[in-house]
């Protein structure tokens, strides 16, 4: 489910307009093309899976073709993306989220976080998202694993109403 919710959150929901803006009706090429190259990674990370079953995912399986340095500079270089991967997730979100609220709610949204301006009142939303998903981690394992699993089904009920 943490895959499926990254590719909903990050590829349809923020990422969709830029593509269609970019590329216009060549952007259904792009994700038909991006989708056979993630059907394709996809395989390979259920064949290592299930050659190398044990905890740890892409650190798991370099550390066991190449040990020592590698293993541990990919380990790092997995957390460094990952870590880069949610910032962005949460700066698209808040973007989305100041301009809902703003819309909808202008009085409210103004009183709140108007005195700040836009980009800053954003970046106040991003921080506190991170801030959010960090105490859920930290909460631990099955707390995470069930939030994750109520917004990727959230992001799928929305997909299928729109």
């Amino acid at each position: 489910m943490i895959g499926v919710g990254a590719m909903i959150g990050a590829g349809i929901f923020v990422l969709t307009g830029i593509a269609a803006g970019e590329a216009g009706p060549a952007s259904i090429f792009s994700f038909a093309l991006n989708g056979a190259v993630t059907l394709l990674t996809a395989f390979a990370y259920a064949e290592l899976a299930s050659a190398i079953p044990r905890a740890g995912g892409g650190y798991s399986f370099v550390r066991m073709a190449f040990p020592g340095a590698a293993g541990f500079v990919a380990g790092w270089m997995l957390w460094f993306a990952y870590t880069v991967a949610c910032s962005l997730y949460a700066l698209g979100f808040a973007g989305y989220f100041w301009e809902f609220f703003h819309k909808y709610t202008p009085g409210f949204t103004s009183a709140v976080l108007g005195f700040v301006g836009d980009n800053p009142a954003s970046l106040l939303i991003t921080l506190l998202v991170g801030l959010i998903f960090i105490w859920l981690n930290m909460r631990g394992a099955a707390v995470t694993g069930k939030t994750e699993n109520v917004l990727t089904l959230s992001k799928i009920i929305i997909l299928m109403i729109f």
